[in-house]
């Protein structure tokens, strides 16, 4: 995926230091999420985005071409009591969209730029565990796996034989001398 980053951006990221902004957008079954590492709600691209610091992580896989699939992992940790029927929808194949960009400050209020989209992709698994925390409070959290696409097992594969390349290559012999030179290697040729 190539990464077009716009003029404002691209100058905040070139100092020296700089505020790194996360955005996800989980298109979640009856409530999309819109949600950002910083604090507070924060206004961009016509939705409002709610503040996950201090209670979600994100693992991105690299940049990279291919096939391969890749996977992240978004987790939300210390979810109260009252989301947990919400987490009991069936998320397998939503949408995902990963967002990196610039807050103007630390607090994570307002963005410089336009955030670019680094990773896209559909949930495919997801764990919910319940730890005990100070008191005998309950504490929820949630992991979910994306991955980009199907997986390469998944993936049909076509195969050539001499009779199908013979329809549209008449004229075509060398799989006709490839399964020639094989049979004779089976049948005690100079192939054994």
């Amino acid at each position: 995926m190539e990464l077009t980053i716009g003029a404002a951006l691209y100058a905040e990221i070139s100092r020296r230091f700089f505020h790194p902004a996360f955005l996800a957008f989980i298109d979640w079954p009856g409530d999309p999420v819109y949600a950002h590492g910083g604090r507070g709600p924060l206004s961009w691209d016509g939705q409002t985005w709610l503040g996950g610091q201090g209670i979600g992580m994100m693992q991105l896989p690299g940049q990279s071409e291919g096939m391969a699939q890749r996977i992240a992992e978004l987790t939300l940790a210390s979810i109260p009591a009252d989301l947990s029927d919400y987490l009991t929808a069936d998320a397998r194949g939503a949408t995902v969209e990963i967002y990196l960009g610039a807050y103007t400050t630390r607090e994570g209020v307002a963005l410089v730029g336009d955030p670019v989209l680094f990773f896209t992709g559909v949930i495919d698994g997801r764990a919910q565990t319940i730890e005990a925390g100070e008191g005998g409070q309950k504490i929820r959290s949630l992991k979910i796996q994306v991955r980009t696409g199907p997986s390469q097992r998944s993936v049909g594969v076509g195969y050539i034989t001499r009779e199908s390349r013979s329809v549209d290559y008449p004229d075509d012999t060398l799989l006709r001398h490839a399964a020639g030179a094989e049979a004779f290697g089976r049948d005690g040729g100079l192939l054994r």
